[in-house]
């Protein structure tokens, strides 16, 4: 069954992952689960080993700590294009 793309906070996956563990502990199946909750088995497999038992503050954190990895390595891609057109214009190639 195909779902919507919708993205989610960390938040939301954690609440959707315990909501998850708590329809399977009173006797549902997985897949009924995750059809009442709108998303895909792969999806709830792959946020299960992405945020496992984490708090959601715990997911908040990884969430914002990859949103700054992110900001920092395009701009160490920046300065790596700076230093190679200086570099360049240094040695008489432009």
């Amino acid at each position: 069954m195909k779902y919507q793309k919708t993205r989610h906070t960390p938040e939301q996956i954690i609440d959707k992952l315990q909501r998850v563990k708590r329809m399977v502990a009173e006797g549902g199946s997985v897949e009924s689960a995750c059809q009442a909750l709108r998303i895909g088995l792969s999806t709830l497999y792959r946020w299960r080993k992405r945020y496992g038992e984490m708090t959601w503050q715990q997911a908040r954190q990884l969430y914002e700590y990859e949103i700054e990895n992110r900001r920092l390595k395009l701009r160490l891609t920046q300065k790596q294009c700076e230093n190679l057109v200086l570099r360049s214009i240094v040695e008489g190639n432009l």
